[in-house]
């Protein structure tokens, strides 16, 4: 079949386009993916690093953990020494008043003997001891001697608050002229607790 062209025009002969590529998009697209890509590597890097912290902080809490549990058990440890020490110092110490009240009457008599002997031409008739409380009467045959059996007692140091409460000259046919004598004393080494326990 034959065409006439009645127009007398040219027809143009329409060329395919190239396609065309542009240096500015490609760049900014690898930029993109770089910009990507670092960002992705950051974010990486950051969460591991914050994922060992956390189980940094973690082992830490648990070892803090578990030396307080062990310092508790250290601290109950000497609580409880502390509690028996002091059970033992008041043991002791209920011993060494035992053992005081059960040497102390023995010595406390043995210091009145040697008073008696040191002072001559004395003799004890009465010896009461009420607890903290002394009371004795006898004979001497002075006055002076009276005093210094008072002043005798006061130096042994077992005898306080030495209290004559009456003397008078006795004209026995027994035992000749002499003074008999009442006094009170109290004893150094007694405290009213003991003296309660001794009545």
């Amino acid at each position: 079949m034959i065409k006439i062209n009645l127009l007398g025009l040219k027809k143009e002969i329409k060329k395919s386009a190239a396609p065309s590529v542009s240096l500015a998009g490609t760049a900014l697209s690898a930029a993109a993916v770089i910009f990507l890509l670092v960002g992705l590597g950051w974010c990486y890097y950051r969460y591991y690093t914050l994922d060992n912290d956390a189980n940094k902080i973690t082992a830490d809490m648990a070892k803090a953990t578990k030396e307080q549990t062990r310092l508790a058990g250290v601290k109950k440890q000497y609580d409880d020494m502390q509690k028996q020490k002091a059970l033992l110092i008041k043991q002791i110490d209920v011993i060494s008043a035992l053992e005081k009240g059960r040497t102390g009457p023995v010595e406390m008599l043995a210091a009145l003997a040697n008073t008696v002997i040191s002072t001559k031409t004395m003799w004890l008739t009465t010896f009461e001891n009420n607890g903290v409380n002394v009371h004795m009467t006898g004979r001497a045959t002075s006055a002076d001697t009276v005093a210094d059996f008072m002043r005798n007692l006061k130096d042994t140091g077992q005898f306080t608050n030495i209290e004559l409460k009456d003397t008078s000259e006795d004209d026995s046919k027994d035992f000749g002229p002499t003074f008999t004598f009442d006094l009170t004393a109290q004893l150094a080494n007694v405290s009213p607790t003991q003296a309660a326990g001794k009545k």
